[in-house]
């Protein structure tokens, strides 16, 4: 039963989905302590409030940035879903102009989490290959999964993944859950709870 990863809470909930609202939530925490100034945006596919083309979804989350001038054409735009890219978190200056931090994460919610670490390309390169126009400050990356690393496996993950958000740290991030996202977020503990429980 526990190996059954995102699978372990039942299916009426997109676990991989709502682990990349947590996890937005929890980066726009660790930004800062002025919450207003911390933004994000799920990038992920499938999207559920962005469109669901790429470069549509891109060309928003530009516009929410402030920076990148929207996609540009690229022979293998209409087979792209998110380039691998699941959230951009970003803190905001008060006069809203570019040049500022941001941060490019990966989500893995299963056990081969090891696999994905450096599917995200360098954000350098993510924003030339699919960008107008990159960011005036380079993205950071980050690499965020809802397990505890191994301290001998801590090293490479920071080193290949970037900012490493694993379990205890996204927990203690995540305080601005929305009851909606709580209230799910519950549920499909419960249910993996209630699934370890038997299987014991």
């Amino acid at each position: 039963m526990l190996g059954e990863g995102k699978d372990a809470g039942g299916k009426d909930v997109n676990a991989e989905k709502l682990f990349e609202e947590i996890c937005a939530k929890a980066g726009e925490v660790y930004l800062g302590p002025h919450s207003h100034l911390g933004r994000s945006y799920v990038f992920g596919f499938p999207r559920k409030m962005q469109p669901k083309a790429f470069g549509k979804a891109l060309d928003a989350l530009c516009r929410e940035l402030g920076e990148g001038n929207g996609h540009q054409e690229h022979p293998r735009l209409p087979d792209q879903k998110d380039a691998k890219l699941d959230i951009v978190i970003w803190k905001e200056f008060p006069d809203h102009r570019p040049g500022k931090l941001i941060i490019f994460g990966q989500c893995a919610t299963g056990n081969n989490w090891s696999d994905k670490i450096s599917e995200l390309p360098p954000p350098e390169g993510w924003c030339r290959n699919w960008m107008q126009g990159a960011p005036l400050v380079s993205p950071m990356r980050a690499f965020f999964v809802p397990h505890r690393i191994d301290p001998d496996d801590w090293k490479t993950a920071c080193i290949y993944g970037g900012i490493l958000f694993e379990r205890c740290r996204i927990a203690a991030l995540a305080s601005k859950l929305g009851k909606t996202m709580k209230m799910q977020w519950c549920h499909w503990s419960e249910v993996a709870l209630k699934k370890i429980r038997k299987g014991t």
